[in-house]
């Protein structure tokens, strides 16, 4: 899925462009072959699921088109390729606080 530069270049600008779209303000964020880690603050929880179709959306298209290979499906509920998100600064302070993962 990002296995070559031209796609790990795609994600990263829709990422950045669909943060600022959704205030989401990420703290760290790590880009796989295979898949994505994000963590950061979404100063509306009630984005989330908009940004993140937006993002997964275009991020796939722009995607197959550059590559030519299409990853079906490009997203597999089953087995999701969004690791975690975090959507309230609080719960991320109380999980560092106390050591949960």
């Amino acid at each position: 899925m990002f296995d070559s530069e031209r796609a790990k270049a795609i994600f990263t600008n829709r990422f950045e462009f669909y943060s600022k779209k959704h205030g989401f303000v990420p703290w760290v964020w790590s880009l796989l072959n295979n898949h994505y880690h994000m963590l950061g603050y979404l100063k509306s929880g009630e984005n989330l699921g908009e940004l993140m179709r937006q993002l997964h959306g275009s991020v796939a298209m722009m995607v197959i088109k550059a590559t030519g290979v299409r990853h079906v499906p490009f997203c597999d509920r089953t087995r999701t390729k969004i690791i975690s998100m975090v959507a309230s600064e609080m719960c991320c302070r109380l999980g560092a606080r106390t050591g949960t993962r």
